[in-house]
C-alpha cells in the first residue's frame, strides 16, 4: 500500500502545482483561445486532485501532501520572468509542454518501479499520463 499512497501522492501534488501554475498563467494570457485551453487543463487538474484525494483517503493515508507553497511561488516567479522577458503565446505553450513533459517522465518512472497490484492506481495513473499528453497535442497549436 505504500507504493500506491506515493504514487497517488505524486499525482495529486502534480495536479496541485499544474492547477496553481496555470492559474497564475492565465492572468497572463490574452489569446482567447490560449486562456481556454488552459482553463481546461485547470478544470483536468483539479478533477484528477480531487480523485487522487478520494482515493488516498480510500487507502488510509494520513499525510496527503499539496505543491509545497515555496515550490508554486518559485514556479510563479520563473513563469513570471520568463512571461516579461518572451511574452509571446509560443512562449507560454512551450512553458506548459515543458512542465507536462517533467509529468509524464517522473509518473513513468514511478510506475515503471511501481509492480503493484492495484489496478485501480495503475490505471488512474496511466490515465493521468495520456490526459498529460492531450494537453501537450492541445497546445502544440500556439507554438
Amino acid at each position: 500500500m505504500e507504493k500506491e499512497i506515493s504514487i497517488l501522492n505524486h499525482i495529486h501534488q502534480t495536479a496541485d502545482m499544474g492547477r496553481q501554475s496555470l492559474l497564475h498563467l492565465t492572468e497572463l494570457v490574452e489569446n482567447k483561445e490560449l486562456l481556454k485551453a488552459l482553463k481546461n487543463q485547470i478544470n483536468g487538474y483539479k478533477s484528477t486532485y480531487d480523485l487522487a484525494e478520494e482515493m488516498l483517503k480510500d487507502r488510509g493515508a494520513e499525510d496527503i501532501d499539496c505543491a509545497k507553497t515555496t515550490s508554486v511561488f518559485m514556479a510563479n516567479m520563473m513563469l513570471d520572468m520568463k512571461q516579461v522577458l518572451n511574452p509571446t503565446e509560443s512562449n507560454i505553450a512551450e512553458m506548459v509542454i515543458q512542465g507536462s513533459t517533467k509529468g509524464i517522465t517522473k509518473l513513468t518512472k514511478l510506475l515503471n518501479s511501481y509492480g503493484g497490484e492495484d489496478k485501480t492506481v495503475l490505471t488512474f495513473a496511466q490515465g493521468e499520463i495520456e490526459n498529460e499528453r492531450s494537453n501537450i497535442e492541445e497546445l502544440k497549436r500556439f507554438l
